[in-house]
């Protein structure tokens, strides 16, 4: 970006749905005995370069419960913006907008930051916005290396037949995994989107400028199941010793 990042407007937005399905109620479901959300609330306040960070819901207990620990709430998402099936673009579009038209400014980056992570730090947070300016990106994604591969170990189904293909078979056949090129899997820790990009494109996997920042498995992830937050409660434990 041609502009220098202490000029720029910078929004996070921590998308807060009362409906999840997986877990119930999981962004205020208590870890450590605080609501999942407020992880991400007091990372997005030790950020030095958000300018700005709101959390988008629908859910007046969420609004609540955000509010209590220093989140601003200031609306409450459109039903039709909350939605099992709503994509997340237009949840940030409609934050990012309202923001321009109530502080009459233009927003630079928009960051998606889930409430479901509570182990990304402000660091990671600063770290993606820093790597999107050197980069030049569209997008920068929070990732972690894979073991699985398109190359070798990852299939699909053959259309019509019982059979399994590898998803993307290489013009050579791996017999090792090290000879397949490295993967990487996209996890939610933190998105950083330009405001072209995000009103521009659909998914941040069709941008032409895309780029990851590695983040370990410990602040990578991402709580969708009861296993998945009892996991978290062992890591929590743990970092205490």
């Amino acid at each position: 970006m041609s502009r220098d990042i202490k000029d720029c407007q910078i929004l996070g937005v921590i998308p807060a749905r009362g409906g999840s399905k997986g877990l119930p109620r999981k962004n205020i479901r208590l870890l450590g005995g605080k609501p999942l959300l407020a992880y991400t609330v007091e990372a997005s306040k030790k950020s030095k370069y958000l300018t700005d960070c709101v959390v988008s819901t629908e859910d007046e207990e969420i609004a609540r419960i955000a509010r209590e620990y220093g989140a601003d709430v200031p609306f409450m998402r459109p039903p039709e913006l909350a939605q099992d099936e709503t994509p997340i673009f237009p949840v940030l579009r409609h934050a990012t907008q309202d923001l321009e038209a109530r502080k009459e400014i233009s927003v630079d980056l928009i960051l998606l930051l889930q409430p479901t992570t509570p182990f990304r730090t402000a660091e990671d947070i600063d770290a993606c916005i820093e790597r999107i300016f050197e980069l030049d990106a569209e997008v920068v994604m929070t990732a972690r290396a894979s073991e699985a591969s398109p190359y070798y170990n990852l299939i699909e189904m053959v259309p019509g037949k019982s059979w399994v293909k590898l998803c993307d078979p290489p013009e050579k056949i791996l017999n090792r995994r090290q000879e397949a090129p490295k993967a990487w899997t996209v996890h939610s820790g933190v998105y950083v989107y330009s405001r072209e990009a995000l009103f521009g494109y659909e998914h941040h996997l069709r941008m032409e400028r895309a780029a990851i920042y590695e983040l370990p498995d410990e602040r990578i992830l991402d709580i969708d199941s009861e296993m998945d937050l009892l996991f978290a409660e062992w890591i929590l434990e743990r970092s205490k010793d």
